[in-house]
């Protein structure tokens, strides 16, 4: 930049001091050893006799456009959390706002598994992925959640001390020497993941690297501890706490696509209605406690008797409805209905008691019964209906001879 500030100065000399006299200026200078950094620059002209002369006074401003740049990149980072940016994107944004800001470090982030001591796949942007699972199996996952970081010096090809590890071939590839993390912690004290910082010296972090590393794990545990708060609200709308089967709400969702796609493709689809016999006797004779654990029991055995693609829901008390979609007849229907009966009517134990319990299905298939959600959910109920009045623990198809039914008929 030197000719450029030549031609200023000479310009400033000659009167014209718009361009870089009495004002301040950010720009870059180089140190010693070659690195730049952030400075700013003030010029005042002064007049020694008959001479112009220049005051030139310069002012090391890393540190503060460093506190600037960490300002912005938590803003931006934050505003993805609130936002509901995907998770994946938010977190491979803290690791290049941490590489942005460190001194040549690579970084990743691990999440941990919420049920067993195991790691996720690694997001780190300035590595191939491969290359990023090999380099985790260097990072142990923390014994606790104390705000503190560990570093494991890898060895080196050159030192003698060459470990024929796959991930110190991959760190040696990548002219990496030392690596260090610190633990990702929740709201509630709980292990979320790893943060973690490769070097390519044999070195530990120094104060800024440690500063931002805590900045990052902070960061991302926010953007995890929301992630999860967002999907539990999610769940606790779309899905049953008792069975942790699909509601009603999530249901209507699973059968409005159902029916479009049967309109599309002119395919037919089953819904039944499944009621459980005489459930109000377990709860009064054993209490509601038993009740709750002989429902988690057969909502999960009714589960397993069908397809991926089939879906269950629980309506509520003892009552469920099953959507059975690529239906070619009313043979498959029954062929699970049956199926279901026969989980059904298998003992429950819970404790030392030892429940029978049964189910009744009513059964009604689109188009035959009906070309809408509420017909048909109302033919699978009078369906349901029929079973039980002809003794229970039985399947019934919908009979438009038979479609009312009694004021004063109980369920149970």
């Amino acid at each position: 930049m030197a000719e450029t500030y030549q031609l200023d100065f000479e310009r400033a000399a000659e009167g014209d001091e718009e361009n870089i006299v009495r004002r301040r200026l950010e720009l870059f200078a180089t140190r010693s050893d070659g690195s730049l950094f952030s400075i700013e620059l003030t010029i005042a002209p002064l007049r020694l006799q008959d001479t112009s002369v220049f005051a030139a006074f310069i002012r090391d401003i890393s540190d503060r456009k460093h506190m600037e740049s960490l300002q912005l990149g938590q803003n931006q980072i934050l505003n993805m959390v609130v936002t509901g940016a995907p998770l994946s994107d938010t977190l491979k944004e803290i690791a290049r706002f941490a590489e942005s800001l460190s001194n040549y470090a690579i970084h990743s982030i691990l999440q941990v598994k919420a049920t067993e001591a195991a790691l996720f796949t690694p997001i780190a942007p300035s590595l191939p992925q491969d290359d990023a699972a090999r380099l985790s199996k260097i990072v142990t996952i923390p014994s606790d959640c104390s705000d503190h970081h560990e570093l494991l010096i890898i060895s080196n090809r050159d030192s003698g001390l060459h470990n024929s590890s796959t991930y110190c071939d991959t760190a040696h590839a990548y002219g990496l020497k030392a690596c260090a993390w610190w633990p990702i912690v929740g709201k509630h004290n709980n292990l979320l993941g790893t943060f973690t910082l490769y070097f390519r010296e044999a070195r530990k972090p120094d104060a800024q690297e440690t500063q931002l590393a805590r900045i990052c794990t902070h960061l991302a545990g926010l953007a995890i501890d929301n992630r999860a708060s967002e999907e539990k609200i999610r769940y606790l709308a779309h899905y049953d706490n008792l069975t942790s089967l699909p509601n009603r709400f999530l249901f209507r969702e699973y059968f409005d696509l159902a029916l479009k796609s049967a309109k599309r493709h002119s395919k037919k689809f089953a819904v039944f209605f499944v009621d459980l016999d005489k459930f109000k006797e377990i709860n009064d004779t054993l209490g509601h406690d038993v009740g709750d654990k002989v429902l988690r029991v057969i909502a999960q055995r009714l589960r397993n008797c069908l397809r991926h693609t089939d879906k269950i829901a629980r309506m509520g008390g003892d009552e469920f409805y099953v959507l059975i979609e690529e239906l070619n007849n009313g043979s498959h229907a029954a062929e699970v209905a049956r199926k279901l009966l026969k989980e059904a009517a298998r003992p429950v134990h819970v404790g030392k008691a030892e429940c029978h319990i049964s189910i009744s299905i009513g059964i009604s298939i689109y188009p035959e019964d009906g070309c809408d959600e509420q017909t048909l959910l109302k033919n699978a109920d009078n369906a349901m209906y029929h079973a039980k009045r002809g003794g229970k623990n039985a399947y019934r198809f919908f009979s438009p001879q038979a479609a009312q039914i009694p004021s004063n008929f109980a369920r149970s």
